[in-house]
């Protein structure tokens, strides 16, 4: 794939591009596939821009483009354009800085309302009175989906491991379960239906790449 340029003319490298979305979905600025602006992304860019708006001033980015085709082209050193850049974000950071207290306690607290919103995935089949949330097991190092109401009701779910679930207002077409969208590093996003028991999970693994098609041949032989 191209490189391709943005609306405001910044230029985007295909190389940097999936870990760019990635890291939007990680520190949950964006969600669902579409990328869609959460409470926390919208939030981060308001308040930058009220106390810090140099920081994402896209004239900066735009700037450090053209010098890099300068550099490219030998028409001007990177020593130069280092220089120059240094010195412009000295200036941003100590702007930044003045302001430090004031966007850290906005932030904070977007951040807390967007967590509580993004861990929610839907009510518990089981108790049906507490909320099903999207949990981090430190030990095992992996997510896990279980009932807000532990330790009265101890519904889970497992979840494919290296990736990272997102919520999603989406139900299984099949046996109306939740499904979470899970991010693969490098890969494009799916969507998984949360029911290890659905009928058609093995068909939509298969689909995914998740598990290989057994031939029949050794079906029969394995029976």
């Amino acid at each position: 794939m191209p490189n391709f340029i943005l609306s405001n003319g910044v230029v985007v490298h295909n190389s940097t591009r999936s870990a760019i979305i990635e890291s939007l979905y990680q520190r949950n600025y964006v969600k669902d596939q579409s990328l869609q602006v959460t409470d926390l992304g919208l939030k981060t860019v308001e308040t930058l821009t009220d106390y810090c708006p140099e920081i994402i001033d896209e004239k900066m980015t735009k700037k450090l483009e053209k010098d890099m085709e300068l550099i490219r082209e030998g028409k001007e050193t990177k020593e130069k354009v280092l220089d120059k850049a240094k010195h412009h974000l000295e200036k941003i950071l100590k702007h930044f800085k003045e302001n430090e207290l004031k966007i850290g306690k906005k932030l904070s607290e977007a951040n807390v309302e967007t967590l509580e919103k993004e861990s929610v995935i839907g009510k518990c089949p089981n108790c049906k009175e507490h909320d099903l949330r999207i949990m981090f097991s430190r030990k095992f190092r992996s997510y896990f989906i279980a009932c807000h109401g532990y330790p009265k009701c101890k519904t889970t779910f497992s979840l494919p491991s290296n990736s990272l679930p997102k919520p999603t207002d989406k139900v299984c077409e099949e046996c109306k379960s939740p499904i979470v969208l899970m991010i693969r590093k490098g890969k494009r996003p799916y969507d998984y239906c949360i029911n290890k028991q659905c009928p058609k999970k093995e068909e939509w693994l298969k689909q995914q790449g998740l598990i290989k098609d057994v031939p029949k041949t050794k079906r029969a032989k394995s029976k």
